[in-house]
C-alpha cells in the first residue's frame, strides 16, 4: 500500500478486529456431499461454503456472513437431516490472513 500505515496493534488486537467473520471447518457423514453442500449454501448465516477432500479426510469449509455465528444453524441442520456432525471446529484468524486482507484493498 506504497507505505501506508493501513492498521496499527498488538496481535491480539488485530486478530479481534478481524474476527467479524467466522470460519468453521464440519465433518458431516450419512449424508451425500452434495446434498449436504447445497443444504450448508441455504443457511442464512452462511456465505460460503468449500467441499474438503484430502489425505486427512472430506469435510466443509464454512465461511459465515459478517458479524454472524453458524455453529447452531449447522447443528440443527444436522439433527433435522439426520446427519451425523462429527466435528465442528472454529478457525482462528492468522496474522498472515490479516495482513494479506488488509494489504489487498
Amino acid at each position: 500500500n506504497r507505505g501506508k500505515i493501513v492498521a496499527d496493534g498488538t496481535a491480539e488486537t488485530l486478530r479481534a478486529q478481524a474476527q467479524g467473520q467466522q470460519v468453521l471447518h464440519a465433518r458431516i457423514e450419512d449424508g451425500e456431499p452434495g446434498e449436504i453442500l447445497q443444504a450448508l449454501q441455504a443457511l442464512p448465516s452462511v456465505a460460503l461454503v468449500d467441499f474438503l477432500d484430502g489425505a486427512a479426510g472430506s469435510g466443509f469449509l464454512i465461511e459465515s456472513r459478517p458479524n454472524q455465528s453458524s455453529n447452531r444453524a449447522v447443528f440443527q441442520l444436522c439433527v433435522q437431516r439426520k446427519w451425523t456432525l462429527c466435528e465442528l471446529i472454529p478457525f482462528e484468524t492468522r496474522l498472515e490472513d490479516i495482513f494479506r486482507n488488509l494489504t489487498m484493498n
